[in-house]
């Protein structure tokens, strides 16, 4: 994509893509965190059952955002589906960051609605 392009050219590493698998065991191990990086009102409408809202657009106005996530844990970022790329945006802006530990997983939101159609928290 447009956004690893620059990336590699600044030095930086590209971040991960998971699976739901590798997901779902960071999440079950407290080694994970995960986060949403669609805007605020598609998280409120729907989102993975204990994801935090970190919409893209507002760390692109906000560097600060970045600044309290722990370093210790993998950051693993998601959007809608594979056509969505707010996810893997988010996490070259986390490795910009200097977070050593950044995925994305692909899948998205949709992926994770077929296989766990139960994990999904509605509001």
């Amino acid at each position: 994509s447009a956004a690893s392009d620059v990336y590699k050219r600044q030095g930086y590493t590209t971040p991960i893509i998971f699976t739901w698998d590798q997901t779902r065991e960071l999440l079950q191990n407290n080694s994970a965190i995960l986060l949403d990086a669609r805007d605020g009102s598609a998280y409120d409408k729907f989102h993975i059952q204990g994801a935090y809202s970190l919409p893209y657009d507002d760390i692109v106005r906000n560097k600060k955002l970045l600044q309290n996530l722990p370093k210790s844990k993998w950051l693993i970022t998601y959007c809608d589906d594979p056509t969505c790329d707010l996810a893997e945006l988010l996490a070259y802006e986390l490795i910009y960051a200097g977070y050593k530990y950044v995925a994305y997983y692909l899948e998205g939101i949709e992926g994770w609605k077929k296989l766990n159609a139960d994990s999904l928290q509605d509001k």
